[in-house]
């Protein structure tokens, strides 16, 4: 192992780096599922709150057709923005 000073420092970034990168998975698999989870889990709950609002009037969108063009944008943009969300602290 190297024990230079710094070194240490570097190791336990990449291991921070590692835990956001779950993070960011657990929430796109979040959102995937419920849209909006993602984005609580991460802490922002007004965005979440949001999110799952408009998740909702684009469903009931799909009655008049304008749906099926808002509900997958409002889908993947909501799992895009889970996985770019910095965590709350």
């Amino acid at each position: 192992m190297d024990f230079r000073p710094g070194r240490l420092g570097q190791l336990e970034e990449k291991g921070a780096k590692k835990s956001d990168s779950s993070l960011n998975a657990i929430a796109v698999i979040a959102s995937f599922f419920v849209s909006g989870l993602g984005q609580a889990i991460k802490g922002h709950f007004k965005r979440a709150i949001a999110f799952f609002v408009a998740e909702a009037i684009s469903f009931v969108l799909l009655f008049v057709l304008i749906g099926f063009i808002t509900l997958p944008i409002v889908w993947i943009w909501g799992m895009y923005d889970a996985y770019k969300l910095e965590p709350k602290k």
